[in-house]
């Protein structure tokens, strides 16, 4: 048994990176371990429109290490990013069926704005409704000038 959290053997292992394309600006958080990429958070959105206050979170995992805390790690990373470039709202897309990063969003204080009736194919082609869920990142910043514990996973 490990003395501490998994996540906290992997926050030397993150590795953040940005892009700019000619109509949005992104930015990654890498996990790796063992010389792999094992983790990916991405920041999105628009420099114009009338969305241009609103990002994009996306996460994958490696499998192996669903379940260890990275992604909650990931995440409050990229909210964190979020508040640094002045976004007011973060949205999340999942499909209904993914449980644990439906509960990983709502632990983390996301709302459910809207459900898309067979909205996405899985892959094998099956239709999927799509859940959309918001933070707000006023939120976010509240919960640290508040002093809660975001260092990880509960």
């Amino acid at each position: 048994m490990m003395p501490q959290p998994f996540w906290s053997f992997i926050a030397p292992y993150l590795r953040k990176t940005s892009y700019i394309s000619a109509r949005e600006q992104g930015w990654h958080l890498l996990a790796g371990y063992e010389g792999r990429i094992i983790a990916d958070g991405e920041l999105d959105h628009q420099f114009y429109g009338w969305s241009r206050h609103v990002g994009e979170l996306r996460i994958v995992v490696d499998p192996m290490f669903r379940g260890s805390g990275l992604s909650m790690v990931i995440a409050q990373e990229v909210l964190a990013q979020a508040a640094d470039e002045d976004l007011h709202k973060v949205m999340v897309q999942i499909m209904v069926d993914q449980r644990p990063a439906l509960h990983l969003c709502e632990r983390l204080g996301f709302h459910h704005e809207a459900i898309l009736k067979e909205h996405v194919q899985d892959q094998h082609g099956q239709l999927r409704d799509l859940v959309i869920m918001a933070y707000f990142i006023q939120d976010f910043l509240g919960r640290h000038d508040l002093g809660e514990d975001t260092a990880g996973p509960q």
